[in-house]
């Protein structure tokens, strides 16, 4: 478990907070009515485990109709819509004679392609997941495959809220089944809604198991563990770095979307450093503090190294998988109670529809000559591309692997850390090598983030965070392009569209920000950006 803090220092009445949360008290992040009644209608996740078990039957029910029809389950959603499935997916896998489940949160075509070509699409149930109904991405990706299937509205079923635009489609394209979640319950809050129910059930975890263990979380306690976070944080200790048992891998990036989206605004946040392999304590600086989400001992000596050196470490223990069910929750009120410690509303997202809005200007009027009118050209090398905006454009000398040098060695000691946004086939392995290289080159605390799904994660925290952020955005040349129905662009368009939004927005917000373009083979062009950053 995690260690205790005295929140006397705070002077915080602890009992008195855990009363306001769970009356639902909005006075407890803002004093503002108009936000207060923003945020009364964003708390329906702290009564969801309650409201969870009337669910399940129907979810069995459901499960038990469709499970010898299909052998496959392929979600499309974004965000929240679709981490809480990659986690059960990862973690779990398939229970003998249930159907694998696989999560689409790209508009990569070369991904789409992979997909299309390998699966048995006429046994393959899809998921179309979204809160709003109206999520680009998610919408696109229905398009297309409701195409290629012939327009069989069976194949199909809808995650989403009521009213929603999604349930309207549903209705006419006649969906197997749409299950509609409580309007109250946020999209990064919803683990334990319909939005992970579902794809969990259908995938044969034990939704009653997950459920008892949600039902035993510690209110106290994970309303202790949220004040700790944020005294952290407000300490300068705002590197929340997850240090995750391999079996639990994917559990951090769900962890790091809440916090980043929840946290990241009014120039305040914690950052997650969520993917970084554990190095000496030598190469960590005092804005770092652990979490270790612990399954198994193989991570032990190595936590026990960190430990010694005087870093903090907060230590949550994992004696089963379905302990998952009590994690989502705690982690939903800690970072909730982050929040308000820090004077900010965890339940919104303002700075998310700044890149949705530049995408539509930009997808409307797309830039020519393969770059914004705000970059500039400033490197070719090879299959290698390096745009820089005007605050740059002066420091372009000297030669390529000299100037990434200098532009990521900008980082501050203690303060900053590096982003690297890829927006390319997910290859986790292959960009973790480029984000441990800078890491160790620089000693500073790096992310990586595959566009667009970061839009809808981290993305909130890139831009209305403290601007501590140096940002290297990947974009590559699409060997294969795939046509949209119903629109006027390609996904290829679209990603495009997307990166240049996003490009676009950090600029805006005085973010320091480059391009690295490759063309060409990509695992290539990745290799000789990691030698620029560690010659």
């Amino acid at each position: 478990m995690f260690s205790p803090f005295n929140v006397k220092v705070f002077r915080l009445d602890l009992k008195k907070i855990t009363h306001q949360l769970q009356a639902k008290d909005a006075t407890l992040w803002s004093e503002d009515p108009d936000v207060q009644t923003k945020i009364r209608n964003r708390l329906g996740w702290l009564d969801c485990v309650d409201r969870m078990q009337t669910f399940l039957p129907e979810i069995e029910d459901f499960v038990a109709s469709v499970r010898s029809d299909f052998d496959r389950i392929i979600l499309l959603g974004m965000g929240g819509s679709g981490l809480a499935s990659e986690v059960f997916a990862a973690t779990f896998g398939s229970a003998t004679g249930y159907p694998d489940l696989t999560v689409v949160a790209t508009t990569d075509p070369a991904t789409i392609l992979k997909i299309d070509r390998e699966f048995d699409l006429a046994k393959t149930l899809f998921i179309v997941s979204t809160k709003s109904g109206n999520t680009i991405e998610t919408l696109c990706l229905f398009q297309y495959f409701y195409q290629r299937l012939d327009k069989k509205g069976d194949h199909f079923i809808a995650i989403t809220d009521p009213a929603s635009n999604l349930e309207k489609i549903a209705d006419e394209c006649c969906f197997r089944q749409t299950f509609l979640n409580p309007v109250d319950i946020g999209g990064r809050y919803s683990a334990l809604s319909y939005f992970g129910l579902v794809p969990a059930g259908l995938i044969g975890v034990d939704l009653h198991q997950l459920w008892n263990h949600a039902k035993q979380v510690d209110i106290d306690g994970s309303v202790e563990f949220g004040v700790q976070l944020a005294a952290y944080a407000l300490a300068g200790r705002d590197k929340l770095t997850l240090l995750v048992s391999p079996k639990l891998s994917a559990f951090g990036y769900w962890i790091e979307q809440l916090i980043a989206e929840s946290t990241g605004k009014q120039g305040k946040g914690i950052v997650p450093i969520e993917g970084e392999r554990i190095a000496d304590p030598s190469y960590y600086e005092q804005d770092r503090v652990f979490v270790y989400i612990r399954f198994n001992d193989e991570l032990d000596d190595q936590i026990r190294n960190i430990e010694r050196s005087g870093l903090p470490v907060i230590q949550i223990e994992f004696n089963e998988i379905y302990y998952l069910g009590r994690e989502f929750f705690r982690w939903e009120i800690a970072i909730a109670i982050s929040g308000a410690i820090m004077q900010l509303n965890p339940f919104d997202e303002p700075n998310v529809t700044e890149s949705k809005r530049m995408t539509g200007e930009l997808l409307a009027a797309f830039p020519e000559g393969g770059k914004l009118p705000e970059e500039t050209l400033a490197f070719e090398i090879e299959q290698i591309k390096i745009y820089i905006n005007s605050s740059w454009s002066e420091s372009a000398t000297g030669s390529i692997s000299e100037w990434v040098e200098q532009f990521l060695g900008q980082a501050r000691l203690g303060i900053d850390y590096i982003v690297v946004l890829a927006y390319i086939p997910e290859d986790k392995e292959t960009l973790q090598s480029v984000q441990m290289a800078i890491r160790d080159r620089f000693k500073i605390a790096t992310t990586i983030g595959y566009g667009p799904r970061y839009l809808h994660s981290t993305g909130q925290l890139h831009k209305g965070g403290f601007n501590n952020g140096v940002f290297l955005l990947i974009t590559v040349d699409d060997l294969e392009d795939v046509e949209i129905p119903r629109v006027s662009y390609s996904f290829s368009k679209l990603k495009m569209a997307q990166a240049f939004g996003d490009l676009r927005a950090l600029c805006r917000k005085d973010r320091r920000i480059a391009r690295v373009h490759i063309s060409g083979d990509l695992s290539q062009g990745l290799e000789k950006l990691k030698e620029m950053i560690a010659p």
